[in-house]
């Protein structure tokens, strides 16, 4: 069996950015609404911290391959998702949490993430001085949020699907295998889950996109513990490869001055693997 380094060049190809952290969520919570900010003053950094770090807690839940964290990583995230407490101009106003998101530099469109409310207007009860009340209020309306199924869809498609997982990959040319530096175990990823791998090949000038699917995990190996994938289809700057997939879409990898690449999800499904067989073969479970 034979495993090769593609090389490691943390670039964002599709955004334009460096990616320092790939996997890397920066999460981030700020109150622009200036009854709270006034009624809170010392407070309000505070009550920040404490929904950013509940909002990554459960944002970890829901996508685990990615890793969300309410503090800025020393060497950059790969990614940033934002939540912004604000208010309109009615006497009692309307509060709610708006959403927006970065890939590196890049702003990202969340069309179908629209405003939260957090307190309506028949809802004069407003813990303006209160930033123990107001975590507790925003975190159980975030919870509500994030159990619909529709937002789910729609933060899978609008973002987790742009953030990139990786900027390098190993090959197995033996089994035809790319594997990916993801932890299987911390990713749970269910047998429908995809990835795509990207880059920009020279001769010929293409912009190279390849679909990953059949995860499992490596069981063997210096990767071991981390995730195998196989590939499901390649196209070249859209345009479908039928023919040695492998040697135009994947070997070129392994060759010298190969090109900086990203891996994304492109599929994310659920699943919580249980051990069935201990090193030894030993069933562990029937």
């Amino acid at each position: 069996m034979k495993i090769r380094n593609c090389g490691a060049l943390a670039l964002l190809l599709a955004a334009g950015a460096v990616s320092a952290g790939p996997g890397q969520v920066l999460v981030v919570v700020k109150i622009d609404s200036v009854k709270f900010q006034k009624g809170l003053q010392q407070s309000a950094g505070t009550a920040e911290a404490a929904i950013a770090k509940k909002l990554a807690a459960q944002l970890q839940v829901l996508f685990p391959p990615l890793e969300w964290t309410a503090t800025a990583p020393a060497d950059g995230a790969a990614a940033t998702f934002s939540a912004t407490l604000q208010q309109d101009d009615f006497a009692i106003p309307n509060i709610s949490l708006h959403w927006t998101a970065k890939v590196g530099e890049s702003d990202l469109a969340l069309r179908d993430l629209h405003d939260w409310p957090v307190y309506q207007v028949g809802n004069v009860d407003r813990p303006y001085r209160n930033a123990d009340r107001l975590v507790g209020d925003v975190n159980t309306r975030l919870t509500g949020w994030l159990q619909s199924d529709a937002i789910e869809k729609q933060l899978h498609d609008e973002f987790v699907k742009r953030v990139p997982v990786a900027t390098r990959v190993d090959l197995d040319d033996n089994l035809k295998a790319v594997l990916i530096p993801l932890s299987w175990a911390r990713a749970q990823l269910g047998d429908q889950s995809e990835f795509r791998l990207e880059f920009t090949r020279a001769a010929p000038l293409s912009q190279i996109r390849v679909l990953l699917n059949g995860v499992a995990e490596r069981l063997a190996g210096t990767a071991q513990g981390n995730t195998q994938s196989i590939v499901a289809s390649c196209a070249a700057s859209g345009v479908p490869v039928s023919a040695n997939v492998w040697s135009d879409c994947v070997a070129i990898l392994e060759q010298p001055n190969a090109p900086p690449l990203l891996v994304s999800i492109e599929r994310y499904e659920f699943a919580a693997h249980l051990p069935g067989v201990a090193p030894n073969g030993t069933a562990v479970r029937p």
